[in-house]
């Protein structure tokens, strides 16, 4: 839990492939970047489901040879 900004970060190798076919589960299985026409992001909330949730995001950024550097 937190509250401010804050950076996630994972590696596009790390991310899975939709098992449904319209959304990725179709095609060849090999990572291709160049070919991402969108993506999703999904939040899953395990405890108190009645309470109110709020999720920002604001900058989604892809990124080549290596991690995302914010500017300082």
């Amino acid at each position: 839990k937190h509250r401010g900004w804050q950076l996630f970060s994972c590696r596009y190798s790390d991310l899975v492939i939709s098992p449904q076919a319209l959304y990725g589960g179709s095609g060849n299985h090999i990572y291709e970047p160049a070919s991402i026409l969108s993506f999703e992001l999904v939040l899953i909330k395990l405890v108190n489901a009645n309470s109110p949730i709020e999720v920002y995001v604001d900058y989604p950024t892809i990124t080549i040879g290596g991690p995302f550097v914010p500017c300082k």
